[in-house]
């Protein structure tokens, strides 16, 4: 037992040897991460484990209060008068939407550059791109709409559902998502892609095969007017490039103007 556990000992209320054992445990703990070698690791690294057994500390006499009852209010204050727990961590956890926070420097903005709470108060969900934990705490996630929060630098992601706070779609149904906006995209590119030619195959078609515009055939001023409508509709729905819209549609429009004259 740390000496300091042993002092306390002697003033504390009833029920203090009921939490004693794990207090020391996490003690423990505390000092093999104080005194762990930073060989290998980078300067914010060091101090994510003691973010950790600071909060799991704490977090175990909040729920022996508030959850399991099995401690008095007068042990519980004792425990964060005599700062054997981060009282003003507890605190916020009382706060809705800091119910798993997990360490009070995620929240100071003043050691951010740009004035900012760190990423792990950010929603797993709303996030792009790889998934990192925090610099400052080693906190991936402790936002409370994530399952099973605060998540630490070494402790496994949940399942994609869980990012979606269990609303999360099929894998299929994001398949087919992907492969529409990819699809989409190759045609606005104007690549290789199969369905881009087709797509202005049938323009050209739409355009020229029935009624050219250099036959010559008269064509009436309806005919015209339907024209530039199916032209009109189908840019819109295949994704053509307003330069060739333009290019057909000017074409159109100076044929119009001669016929209504």
């Amino acid at each position: 037992m740390s000496n300091r556990l042993q002092r306390l000992s002697k003033k504390a209320p009833e029920g203090w040897d009921t939490v004693l054992p794990t207090l020391e445990m996490f003690d423990n703990r505390m000092k093999d991460a104080v005194n762990e070698s930073h060989e290998g690791k980078r300067k914010h690294e060091t101090t994510w484990p003691i973010h950790r057994i600071n909060y799991e500390k704490s977090r175990y006499v909040y729920e022996m209060y508030y959850n399991k009852e099995e401690i008095s209010r007068e042990l519980y204050d004792f425990c964060i008068r005599e700062k054997v727990v981060d009282g003003q961590l507890m605190a916020k956890w009382k706060k809705p939407g800091y119910e798993f926070l997990c360490s009070l420097a995620a929240i100071n903005k003043g050691s951010t550059n740009f004035g900012t709470t760190s990423v792990c108060r950010v929603p797993l969900r709303l996030r792009s791109g790889k998934i990192a934990p925090s610099v400052t705490t080693g906190c991936i996630s402790c936002a409370s709409c994530d399952k099973g929060a605060p998540i630490w630098w070494n402790s496994r992601l949940p399942q994609e559902e869980g990012r979606s706070g269990g609303k999360g779609r099929p894998d299929e149904a994001q398949e087919e998502e992907d492969a529409e906006v990819e699809r989409r995209a190759a045609m606005l590119r104007g690549d290789g892609d199969a369905g881009a030619k087709r797509a202005r195959t049938d323009l050209t078609h739409l355009l020229h095969d029935d009624d050219p515009l250099d036959s010559s055939r008269p064509m009436t001023t309806c005919k015209l007017e339907r024209k530039m409508v199916r032209l009109s509709n189908y840019t819109h729905c295949v994704g053509v490039s307003e330069c060739e819209m333009q290019s057909h549609g000017v074409a159109l429009n100076e044929e119009l103007l001669r016929k209504k004259k």
